[in-house]
């Protein structure tokens, strides 16, 4: 009913979509139409131009929150990958920490698909392919050179990967994570993912280098 208040001139396509069936099968795969559904030329026609650049500014939104989960995700697995080399003793440890470590890689994955889809969505609203605010992203865009350990010779070499160079998204300050994946900061997530350890001495200090990446 929104939909037909505010925009009662996209009614049509809405209503040959529905008529058509498409997917019927697939509810999951029908077009909204909204305004990043339509192209430039159409949006024009339409006029859509004003709701275009409200919507470019809620994918803006959503794809810087959407960097910080994955800059928090990306952190959690070189803590609990730094852990598992550093703590974990025999095959039933190793398996327990590979199949966390598994599941966090998994939700870095739905994150990163999460910034795709806002980054796709600002293309068709005018934002430039070579905007440095929101760069395309991909799996080797994740690298971040340990912080922990001391420097390798050709380490320098390497740098870090764009995920920690974007302009403007202070990497320090949390933001919240999406639907998919609630949890806090970088202490409270290693916290929820691994089990809790009975809490002597030793195991405390092992905590506190967790999250000092």
């Amino acid at each position: 009913m929104l939909q037909k208040t505010v925009v009662p001139q996209v009614g049509d396509f809405v209503a040959q979509q529905a008529v058509s069936k498409k997917f019927a099968d697939s509810p999951e795969k029908e077009v909204l139409y909204i305004t990043s559904d339509f192209s430039e030329s159409q949006r024009v026609k339409l006029n859509l131009i004003d709701l275009g650049k409200q919507e470019r500014q809620f994918h803006k939104g959503a794809a810087c929150d959407t960097i910080q989960t994955v800059r928090t995700i990306t952190k959690t697995i070189s803590s609990m990958r730094a852990n598992k080399k550093a703590q974990d003793y025999g095959q039933q440890m190793h398996m327990q920490s590979i199949t966390q470590i598994l599941d966090v890689e998994h939700r870095q994955t739905i994150a990163m698909n999460d910034y795709s889809a806002a980054w796709n969505a600002m293309l068709k609203l005018g934002l430039s392919k070579d905007d440095p605010r929101f760069p395309p992203l991909n799996t080797k865009d994740l690298f971040r050179k340990p912080t922990n350990i001391k420097r390798a010779v050709g380490n320098s070499r390497r740098p870090d990967g764009k995920l920690w160079a974007l302009g403007g998204i202070p990497s320090g300050v949390h933001s919240p994570l999406p639907s998919q994946f609630s949890a806090f900061p970088l202490i409270s997530l290693v916290d929820q993912i691994l089990p809790s350890p009975i809490g002597t001495q030793s195991v405390q200090s092992a905590k506190s280098e967790w999250v000092s990446y």
